[in-house]
């Protein structure tokens, strides 16, 4: 088999900084030799930060030369040292003739310090890959940002052809606060193979912030058209907050990688305890050796706004993989109970056994044992190789063969 290309990286060690400008963040970086030439990939990058509660944290993804990339530089206010507070981009990124490196940076303000939990950058291939099996929309509007409406508006929308697969959607929204006290209210919209609307909505804490919200999601659709969006709304008027970038991705895991699974629970959990326990997995089957990548999504639906949630992955339920540390470093402390807040973790993990079975957890804690339950949980696992059946018209092969 081929290997499709994915490009990955973790940092899992605590990274901190004191600096008022942008310092890279140790161990989050892809080399541009890493990258192929004229080629565009979805990138797919995040970070958990710890920082004194009211301390602004800053991130961004930068080319080698320090160019901050125009969707991936987010701001937000940190609650607590040992809280996480998550960054998250998601886009297309063109490399040229000549590619270059890809990497995290962060900075504070005022010399207070702040911690980078764990951050990862995942680079998927998609340039050859167009209509079929894998559809994608981007709306940005970085360069002069309008203004969020208070009905739902729909934003980057994508319409495809489903086939009988797994489908896996990343979308996102990239957006400035100018109000503390109004909610923006972000979902992802489906209809076709059936219709389903995935929403969560975070109060603004700073009017210096840019936030970005997300959902991932998986299914198995059917022959008919699809139409997935992005959309959002503020409970309060227009000028509370700015839309600078959406974008929705859709790749058919089932005819680009040779090994794909997903697990999806939309029911609330029961209450969660200072204790992880798993509240979603997943039984992966592996066909050829390599990289496994792994997705997971859950939603916070706050009751008690101090509270952190954490979430980790096991595999077998033994060993937890690097991106699972502990609540602290992968949770999230809201500042309302009205917020729904996104959680996401990645990892990439190198199963060496082909014909094996693993299971992968999702395991989630809450550490003042209070009821926030999670919702809309979802795992995605997907191999590193071209799916074999396809391989013949698979353009993702044909590039692995170059």
């Amino acid at each position: 088999m081929a290997g499709v290309g994915v490009l990955s990286v973790e940092q899992t060690t605590d990274r901190t900084t004191t600096s008022n400008t942008y310092a890279d963040i140790t161990d989050a970086s892809i080399a541009s030799g890493s990258f192929q030439a004229d080629t565009t990939y979805l990138i797919l990058a995040g970070a958990i930060f710890g920082g004194a509660n009211g301390t602004i944290s800053y991130m961004d993804l930068t080319n080698a030369s320090g160019t901050s990339i125009t969707p991936a530089e987010s701001i937000a206010e940190t609650r607590g040292a040992s809280d996480g507070e998550p960054h998250f981009f998601a886009f297309e990124f063109a490399q040229g003739g000549t590619p270059v490196g890809l990497k995290l940076r962060f900075h504070t303000t005022g010399g207070v310090s702040i911690t980078s939990l764990s951050s990862w950058i995942i680079a998927i291939p998609v340039g050859d890959f167009a209509g079929a099996d894998y559809s994608k929309n981007e709306d940005d509007d970085s360069g002069a940002p309008v203004a969020v409406p208070t009905s739902t508006t729909a934003f980057a929308t994508t319409t495809f052809t489903g086939t009988t697969d797994i489908w896996l959607a990343i979308a996102y929204v990239l957006y400035d606060v100018n109000t503390t006290s109004k909610k923006l209210v972000f979902a992802l919209d489906r209809t076709g193979s059936a219709s389903e609307t995935i929403t969560n909505q975070r109060e603004g804490e700073n009017a210096v912030e840019r936030r970005g919200s997300y959902i991932i999601w998986a299914d198995t659709l059917t022959a008919v058209s699809n139409t997935f969006a992005v959309k959002i709304s503020t409970d309060g008027v227009t000028t509370d907050f700015d839309h600078v970038f959406s974008g929705i991705y859709l790749l058919n895991l089932n005819e680009l990688f040779a090994d794909a699974s997903f697990a999806r629970t939309t029911g609330a959990t029961s209450a969660l305890t200072s204790t992880f326990a798993q509240v979603q997995t997943l039984a992966h089957a592996v066909t050829a050796d390599g990289a496994q990548i792994i997705l997971g999504y859950a939603q916070s639906d706050i009751v008690n706004h101090t509270a952190t949630i954490g979430l980790r992955f096991q595999e077998d339920n033994t060993t937890t993989l690097p991106t699972g540390i502990d609540a602290a470093a992968l949770g999230s402390t809201s500042r309302d109970v009205t917020d729904i807040i996104p959680l996401a973790l990645m990892s990439v993990r190198n199963m060496l056994v082909s014909g094996s079975t693993f299971t992968i957890d999702m395991d989630a804690a809450d550490d003042r044992q209070t009821t926030n339950p999670l919702d809309n949980r979802c795992l995605v696992v997907f191999s590193d190789e071209a799916a074999p059946a396809a391989d013949a018209g698979n353009p993702w092969y044909a590039y692995a063969q170059q």
